[in-house]
């Protein structure tokens, strides 16, 4: 069996919402793309049934991540114990399930909102690797903070992070 050529390592922070780049390249749903979106979001409009994003009460999804990774952080549960911390408290929190999905989709690797820096990929401007939605609908519900990821692919021989390919 071959050695691989990376280790994955997943980290979670807690992230002000204005800080995090606009998506301008959102193609659907209607409701957050055009000029109706931003007259909608002026005076303070939020459409409840177009989309699951706008569905889902992200201040109170919010909450919940964030309250998840502090214990998390606290009890020290990292990688896969992080995962199974997660999923075990989840179950027993007093909200909806559209809510638990979104919380969920916070926390869980490959789903998490990642927000790529220049200096990761070699471009100019802070791209999203996933999550323009998600931030969309949160700005329409005015969240203040949520949850983003970082994954850093390791050397598996020295722990250290990879140098990217155009360095």
């Amino acid at each position: 069996m071959a050695a691989p050529e990376w280790i994955e390592r997943w980290t979670f922070e807690v992230a002000r919402v204005a800080t995090l780049p606009r998506p301008d390249d959102l193609e659907s749903p209607p409701c957050m793309v055009g000029f109706a979106r931003v007259l909608r979001r002026r005076i303070g409009r939020t459409p409840r049934e177009c989309c699951w994003y706008h569905q889902v009460d992200w201040k109170q999804a919010n909450r919940t991540a964030i309250t998840l990774l502090r214990f998390g952080q606290e009890a020290g549960a990292e990688g896969t114990a992080f995962d199974d911390f997660v999923m075990e408290a989840i179950e027993g929190e007093p909200i909806g399930e559209k809510e638990k999905e979104a919380a969920l989709s916070l926390l869980t690797p490959f789903e998490a909102i990642q927000i790529i820096e220049p200096d990761d990929w070699g471009g100019d401007v802070p791209m999203f690797q996933d999550g323009r939605h998600r931030i969309t609908a949160m700005r329409d519900a005015r969240v203040r903070s949520t949850v983003i990821a970082r994954l850093d692919l390791l050397d598996p021989a020295t722990g250290g992070p990879l140098t990217p390919p155009w360095e």
